[in-house]
């Protein structure tokens, strides 16, 4: 038998949940169509931010009607628009759901300060990674900070922040060059011959 793979679509490690992924569908598409409702004799089209506003409804009902994080629910329901409400308005009963509630108050800041809308959570979680490289973190470190399941997800994202061998290179002879010009300068002042690293010019 032969064994054939392929490399993922999408890094799915950012996400712990479908909530999650459905918070990201409402930053990056909330007027996208996800159903269509038959309602009557026709169709009714529900966006992704219509979607994501009723799961909330309904799991802010059941918090009122005395249900608490952790208590066993059961969805009794064919398949339907609803059952899929009632699937998701699980997890923003428990405490997965406050990231989401972190994005409610980041559209709302977003909003107050004049960000354009482009402007989401994800964008400064890549801006978070860009600086822990640019700071020297090595690929661990930003994998783990991350939450990327393996080292290899972080490197096929970000492996264009991180500096080449050209670069270190490049780097390392301008970090040379200057301290033979420092040196330099610093023996011209008191007469001797300078040094680099103990090597005396000839």
């Amino acid at each position: 038998m032969r064994e054939v793979s392929t490399a993922p679509l999408a890094d799915l490690s950012a996400y712990r949940n479908v909530t999650d992924l459905l918070m990201r569908r409402v930053d990056d598409a909330p007027e996208h169509v996800a159903f269509d409702v038959r309602e009557g004799a026709g169709w009714r089209p529900v966006t992704t931010a219509e979607f994501a506003a009723e799961v909330r409804a309904v799991a802010k009902g059941l918090l009122a009607d005395g249900l608490r994080p952790g208590d066993a629910v059961a969805i009794m329901a064919p398949t339907r628009y609803e059952w899929a409400v009632a699937d998701l308005f699980r997890t923003p009963l428990g405490r997965l759901w406050q990231r989401n509630n972190a994005g409610e108050e980041w559209r709302r800041i977003r909003e107050a300060v004049g960000l354009p809308s482009e402007v989401t959570l994800h964008t400064l979680r890549h801006t978070y990674a860009s600086n822990l490289i640019a700071s020297g973190c090595d690929v661990v470190t930003v994998q783990r900070a991350l939450g990327h399941a393996q080292p290899s997800i972080t490197l096929n994202t970000y492996s264009h922040l991180w500096p080449s061998a050209e670069d270190k290179t490049r780097a390392a002879t301008a970090n040379f060059m200057a301290a033979v010009m420092s040196s330099a300068d610093s023996r011209r002042t008191d007469g001797k011959k300078p040094q680099v690293s103990g090597y005396p010019y000839r």
